[in-house]
């Protein structure tokens, strides 16, 4: 597991919380056998470029409320190991930086 994290620009929302963004992209382990990755290499591949591996995964960008960097962490890590990742066949990395949207939107106030 590989993770990224940059303070990004402050934002506050209501009760000390602030918004994040972060970013997760889930792949298969090495050694896994990934048929999407594959059928990606080939088709690369018949069209010339020269391709060696495609490993094909999942991009998913949450936004989470926590008071600190720290607590956003624990809180996408543990999202990853509960939901997100299969910890047996796949791996994953976060990457968070604090939302610059914060206080705008529907769901920034």
């Amino acid at each position: 597991m590989t993770k990224i994290l940059d303070m990004g620009s402050p934002g506050a929302v209501g009760s000390g919380a602030r918004r994040w963004l972060a970013d997760v992209v889930v792949t298969p382990k090495p050694g896994v056998n990934d048929p999407e990755g594959e059928t990606i290499r080939g088709g690369l591949r018949s069209l010339g470029f020269g391709v060696d591996e495609v490993r094909a995964g999942r991009f998913i960008r949450l936004v989470v409320a926590a008071s600190d960097l720290a607590e956003a962490e624990r809180s996408v890590t543990s999202m990853c190991e509960q939901l997100l990742a299969n910890p047996v066949i796949q791996t994953y990395s976060i990457t968070i930086v604090e939302d610059e949207r914060a206080g705008t939107g529907p769901t920034g106030g």
